[in-house]
């Protein structure tokens, strides 16, 4: 639930400054780094520090281990949303 509204707040701050810029949204203890476009994964530069596993991007981290989950590798991230019991897949 808390990521939910964590998302979501950063929806809304990114709706009311136009997205014209990119933005690490954290709650302290996870970090989600949104680019202007709206998607994960940013890249890493003088304000943004390498992950513990020497990751110069952020995209989604564990700021209790400085560990990355999504921009180790390459920036493209995708999901989805899919419900088992039914099958159903967006």
């Amino acid at each position: 639930m808390k990521l939910k509204l964590l998302v979501a707040a950063g929806a809304l701050a990114l709706g009311m400054t136009g997205a014209n810029a990119a933005v690490i949204i954290t709650n302290g203890t996870i970090g989600l780094g949104v680019n202007a476009a709206g998607h994960l994964n940013l890249f890493g530069g003088p304000d943004i520090p390498p992950s513990a596993g020497g990751t110069d991007a952020y995209g989604l981290r564990d700021l209790r281990t400085g560990f990355e989950s999504t921009a180790p590798g390459c920036l493209c991230e995708g999901w989805g949303v899919s419900n088992g019991l039914s099958g159903w897949t967006a």
